[in-house]
């Protein structure tokens, strides 16, 4: 029993420090992403889907696999939208659960929403 709760806990560490991304960035045609113990860049031109995982989880998957995942935050439908002004082929299907926190009070976690 305990090695099960040893492996189920170093899964949820792993998850949370390097999978899941707190912060995501759009300039020009890139999109950077930070999460606590990793940061990494992906070109507009090779996101390819972004949808809901979960009610509140986010993916945003490249071409190659690579998936990004964040919480739903604020701004994040806005974000999209421009990343889909940016690149046209990029395919969207977000849960319900966005579109109420976009709705609630207070900030955005996302930088780029309005350019």
């Amino acid at each position: 029993m305990f090695v099960l709760w040893l492996i189920v806990m170093l899964y949820g560490l792993y998850q949370n420090l390097f999978q899941l991304a707190y912060e995501l960035q759009s300039s020009d045609n890139m999109l950077t992403w930070r999460s606590p113990l990793r940061t990494g860049r992906l070109p507009l031109s090779e996101l390819r889907r972004i949808y809901s995982s979960r009610v509140s989880l986010g993916v945003l998957e490249a071409a190659d696999g690579r998936r990004i995942q964040i919480y739903a935050h604020k701004g994040f439908r806005t974000f999209v939208t421009r990343l889909v002004e940016r690149n046209p082929n990029i395919d969207v299907s977000l849960s319900w659960y966005f579109r109420l926190v976009d709705r609630l009070p207070g900030t955005t976690a996302f930088h780029g929403v309005n350019g």
